[in-house]
């Protein structure tokens, strides 16, 4: 308990907290910090910037259980234990705060903390093992609310819940402090450029924190399904097809996708932070997306692609966003792209381009581009499906594939 205390004293008399008792859902409880460190402290101290965003079933205290439900007695052998996230989770305590318990300072400590944990999971007798900084028997977990989201960050109570996960339990007792903070992912989300400090998303990111109050605004899965079902009806499977690049890449999803399907796929992206948040997210996109301007990377790049994608940039390109006409864009994918071209972009039905792009519908893409490249049939795979809620009347836009 006197970690609560530290925490709580460093909000001062006047401003203490008020604290609510609150059966809480487990599938909402995301890991914590350490020590008298709020989560985003901590996840910033060890690099680990997922780790706010992590459910606690899924965290190092949950693996270990499961691990030992597997391995036994002997998850304590080397090298085993040591490389159990429990452990690292501890190491990076002690590297922290030069102790994980206060009697667990050493590396070598942490197995006695980690045999304490199984003993009291199997429900056996641990008064002969130290209990220095743990909370008593049958205290409620504290949590933080986080914000912007109906989870909660753990502050207190990691074995606790991790028992509660292996239970099976849907909820668990808790002493939350509306205190919210943000996730270091939701806070790399909204520096975004594009989304402008919006609760929206361009991509899918699969964090538990932004999943009931944040808008997914491109679905992305459907386009995915059509460029898939193209490529293995025309035999362009991942040993045919040869490199991938996703022009426009954002956060990386389609590159993880491809990636995730055996294609050697790479993107492009000029949003240093979007690059960043899928680095951290997805998993597989390390050093895959170049950070540039797309219309400067594929003029300096000799590269050629098998495949390309180009979702919703062209237009940018016709408006005048960029110094580089649309003609002049379009050269450098033709001249970039061995095999087909995944093409969309915005059209004059969407509200927001009913004047800007007047004239630009899906017959005068397709004409446009088999006139100005040297792309010899244009497929049209079908339109997605993001015309809806507040953005009915926008997207729905025509997915190409050309070919050459």
């Amino acid at each position: 308990m006197f970690r609560s205390f530290k925490r709580l004293a460093a909000f001062g008399r006047s401003a203490e907290p008020k604290v609510k008792v609150r059966r809480i859902p487990l599938t909402k409880l995301l890991l914590g910090g350490e020590s008298n460190w709020r989560a985003k402290r901590y996840a910033y101290a060890t690099g680990e910037l997922i780790r706010p965003s992590i459910p606690v079933s899924n965290g190092p205290h949950a693996e270990f259980l499961k691990k030992y439900a597997v391995y036994g007695p002997k998850i304590f052998e080397e090298p085993i234990f040591s490389k159990t996230a429990y452990f690292r989770n501890a190491r990076d305590s002690i590297t922290v705060f030069g102790e994980y318990f206060p009697y667990c300072w050493l590396p070598e400590h942490i197995e006695i903390c980690a045999k304490k944990f199984v003993l009291q999971y199997e429900d056996k007798d641990v008064t002969d093992l130290p209990s220095a900084g743990h909370s008593p028997t049958g205290e409620n977990i504290r949590v933080f609310t986080v914000k912007e989201s109906d989870c909660y960050e753990l502050d207190e109570g990691n074995h606790r819940a991790a028992f509660a996960a292996m239970r099976g339990d849907e909820s668990i007792l808790a002493d939350v402090l509306d205190i919210p903070d943000y996730t270091p992912l939701q806070e790399m989300i909204l520096r975004v450029e594009w989304q402008s400090g919006e609760r929206e998303i361009y991509q899918p990111l699969r964090l538990p924190e932004i999943q009931q109050t944040w808008k997914l605004l491109r679905k992305s899965l459907d386009r995915l399904e059509k460029i898939v079902r193209f490529l293995e009806v025309h035999n362009l499977i991942a040993e045919r097809a040869g490199k991938v690049m996703d022009v426009g890449a954002y956060y990386g999803w389609f590159v993880s996708e491809f990636l995730k399907r055996g294609y050697d796929a790479y993107g492009i992206e000029r949003d240093r932070t979007a690059i960043g948040v899928g680095d951290i997210v997805y998993g597989n996109v390390a050093k895959r997306i170049h950070w540039d301007d797309a219309g400067v990377a594929l003029r300096q790049s000799s590269e050629r692609y098998g495949v390309i994608c180009c979702l919703s940039i062209l237009h940018h390109y016709i408006l005048r966003n960029s110094g580089m006409s649309a003609t002049e864009f379009l050269s450098l994918l033709d001249l970039r792209t061995e095999k087909v071209l995944f093409l969309e972009m915005g059209e004059e039905h969407e509200a927001w381009f009913s004047r800007s792009l007047t004239g630009w519908n899906k017959d005068t893409i397709k004409k446009w581009v088999l006139d100005n490249s040297k792309f010899k049939k244009a497929y049209e795979l079908g339109r997605d499906d993001d015309s809806v809620g507040r953005y009915r009347g926008n997207f729905g836009r025509m997915l190409f594939a050309f070919t050459k």
